[in-house]
């Protein structure tokens, strides 16, 4: 009998064996929990990702990953990118796989591809995952879909974990500075998105603010039409049509007779011009 079968499209047998192998190899506290998130993940996974690998590949995978969700922080984003190997990993892989665990939220994959794109690298599989966690105060998992498969009341955290095969990577530089690069875009993903409705919100006081404004004071029809397009503007752009990245707010200084200046207010940016001030220069 084969020890190391490859696997097949069935996967119910896939299944089986797995559970096989994870009961033999973990003890029972672990494996229940290790088993649990292999159904999750793998229920979620095309089993093509899969067939033509060896039993022992996907289980040292599935556990590597099990092992990645163990304590995050919520704070920053929690991104590796490495080369399998036996020695360290305990499994191969002819791809380079990149691994990123997040609080959930929009545009989290996209963002990630788009990177690939922009570096011209052929992405093999991408798959992303949705899991609610409960953590204690240490940011170590407790209890993985606690509501869902415990049937606890507690509240637990839902976080996305994206798995990416890539066409292999053989510069140490090169895939540091592709962990270093996702961690801070999914940053400035977190940064848009937190500052969502805010920005938003702005978009919304300044077209009342137009709104409130004496029509006396525009003394031409010009005048007049260009502040009904900016008004016609705004409301397209809080109608869902349009994705703030970024805003900042300026104050306008008048010098009489010498005309007017704007300064920018550095304690009201959103969105990414919070993390990029750079921009702003």
């Amino acid at each position: 009998m084969n020890k190391n079968p490859l696997v097949t499209d069935d996967k119910a047998l896939l299944d089986k064996q797995l559970q096989k192998q994870i009961k033999a190899t973990l003890k029972a506290d672990e494996s229940a929990s290790v088993w649990l998130f292999a159904q999750e993940y793998l229920n979620r996974f095309s089993l093509a990702a899969w067939q033509g690998r060896k039993l022992d590949d996907v289980y040292a995978c599935v556990y590597g990953l099990w092992q990645f969700i163990q304590h995050y922080d919520a704070y920053t984003p929690k991104v590796n990118v490495f080369n399998p190997s036996l020695e360290e990993h305990g499994w191969l892989c002819e791809h380079t796989v990149v691994v990123a665990l997040h609080c959930d939220m929009p545009f989290l994959v996209d963002s990630i591809r788009m990177e690939m794109n922009r570096r011209s690298i052929p992405i093999a599989c991408l798959k992303s995952t949705l899991f609610t966690i409960m953590r204690d105060a240490d940011h170590q998992c407790t209890d993985l879909l606690a509501k869902c498969a415990s049937g606890s009341s507690a509240e637990g955290d839902d976080e996305t974990l994206v798995y990416l095969e890539i066409n292999l990577q053989t510069s140490t530089s090169v895939m540091e500075d592709l962990k270093l690069t996702i961690k801070e875009i999914l940053q400035d993903v977190k940064a848009v998105v937190s500052d969502y409705q805010p920005m938003k919100n702005s978009a919304s006081e300044l077209a009342a603010e137009i709104q409130s404004i004496d029509p006396a004071v525009w003394s031409s029809r010009e005048q007049k039409d260009e502040i009904a397009e900016a008004q016609a503007l705004l409301a397209w752009l809080t109608q869902d049509h349009f994705t703030f990245l970024g805003s900042a707010a300026y104050q306008v200084n008048d010098h009489g007779s010498k005309g007017a200046t704007l300064k920018e207010q550095p304690s009201l940016r959103l969105g990414i011009l919070k993390r990029h001030g750079d921009l702003m220069e």
